[in-house]
């Protein structure tokens, strides 16, 4: 379908099911997948219900451009807009029994991991002041494989973000203590994280592998997310 055919909804546990968030980046990788799921069983139950409408075999039959076409030829035999009216509203039409949902919603997990783990390489154009040690950042490149990129700003700033909190763990961040214990510098007033005058132009790359992954297979796991 085209995208201008799809609206995404942002809502609220008052009106979507229940999910544990989009934390640590997992979004797409979690979230994502449930819908790829659910979208593949609405997309099944549709080729279904044309069959049943058309008197053809749903193998027979594909779904190209909003409308359900003949698979070996490429005819078109119905738009989705009259699969939808019928399964809403005229179910006369259905054979005898048929009970269209038309709304699915699938759950998906990681097998073992709690995490994805991606590969990425690093570069970074430094000048350091021999006599006090400080380093100062003049230029950071990195190209990383976060899967099949969905949206190209979003997964730019990610990675963008993701390497200013690396850079600040190296080069700013630091718990200090006193003798009983304290923390002294927990606040942000105290400690010393990089700003945006600390931090150089960031080139970002992605070199993107969009095969199915290991760890989707590898049995129950931790963690679930689900979307409709």
């Amino acid at each position: 379908m085209a995208i201008d055919d799809v609206r995404v909804i942002s809502g609220d546990t008052d009106a979507v099911p229940y999910g544990a968030g989009t934390f640590g980046s997992r979004a797409v990788a979690i979230g994502g997948e449930a819908v790829h799921r659910a979208a593949c069983d609405l997309r099944e139950e549709i080729l279904v219900m044309a069959g049943q409408l058309l008197q053809a075999d749903p193998a027979t039959l594909d779904i190209v451009n909003g409308a359900v076409v003949d698979r070996a030829s490429g005819a078109k035999r119905s738009p989705l807009a009259e699969i939808g009216r019928i399964g809403h509203f005229q179910l006369a039409e259905l054979p005898k029994g048929a009970q269209p949902v038309l709304s699915h919603t699938r759950r998906f997990h990681l097998a073992d991991d709690l995490y994805i783990f991606s590969n990425g390489a690093h570069g970074a154009h430094v000048k350091v002041d021999t006599d006090t040690g400080f380093v100062k950042l003049l230029k950071h490149w990195v190209v990383e494989d976060c899967g099949r990129v969905i949206n190209p700003q979003l997964a730019d700033e990610q990675v963008r973000g993701g390497c200013v909190q690396g850079l600040g763990g190296a080069l700013y961040e630091h718990r200090i203590y006193d003798q009983a214990g304290q923390l002294v510098n927990g606040t942000m007033v105290d400690d010393l994280v990089p700003m945006a005058a600390e931090m150089p132009d960031i080139d970002v790359a992605h070199a993107p592998t969009s095969r199915p992954c290991w760890w989707y297979r590898r049995g129950a796991g931790r963690g679930h997310e689900r979307r409709q």
